[in-house]
């Protein structure tokens, strides 16, 4: 396998992991009080249906989830079409998924920011970060990281995303 079907291979993975991080706990809530514990949780998928956002962090918190979902699907699709020879990708297509990951990195800093905020004990509350918003953050920069090598690689950087995908096909 060569270097540049790996670091195509790597923004699959990163696009995946992404995807599946958005459904697990961003949001950790202990409730310790007077000898009742309890200990609930939000994914990612929650802040987007369930929350209220309040301020400027809070509507970055609310849509990173979904920025993720947008960029990993794109990416996907960016993969599966370069096995299709008789479909060839619009080359905007790769640039618009490259900025959609880059907001969703934004976003997910911005998250645990937030929610950094929060954490901490108040009367026997205990607000921590979860463990789906740093796959999240590991899977979008997965996806960023492989473009960026490409991109160092190549003159052309409209065609450095779409390089980096088709890498992974092994096409020419």
């Amino acid at each position: 396998m060569q270097k540049k079907q790996i670091i195509g291979i790597l923004a699959i993975i990163g696009a995946l992991i992404a995807i599946i991080g958005v459904f697990l706990p961003w949001e950790t809530v202990k409730i310790v009080a007077a000898g009742y514990g309890e200990t609930t949780s939000a994914s990612g998928w929650d802040f987007v249906t369930d929350f209220d956002a309040d301020g400027i962090k809070d509507v970055l918190t609310k849509y990173a989830p979904v920025l993720c979902i947008i960029g990993g699907i794109l990416t996907l699709i960016i993969f599966l079409l370069n096995f299709v020879q008789s479909v060839k990708v619009n080359k905007y297509i790769p640039v618009i998924s490259l900025i959609v990951m880059i907001l969703a990195l934004i976003f997910c800093i911005v998250a645990v920011i937030d929610i950094n905020d929060n954490t901490g004990s108040l009367l026997g509350v205990t607000v921590s970060i979860g463990y789906g918003l740093w796959i999240c953050l590991i899977g979008v920069i997965l996806a960023i990281i492989s473009p960026i090598i490409a991109l160092i690689k190549r003159e052309d950087p409209v065609a450095a995303y779409t390089g980096a995908i088709s890498d992974a096909t092994g096409k020419e």
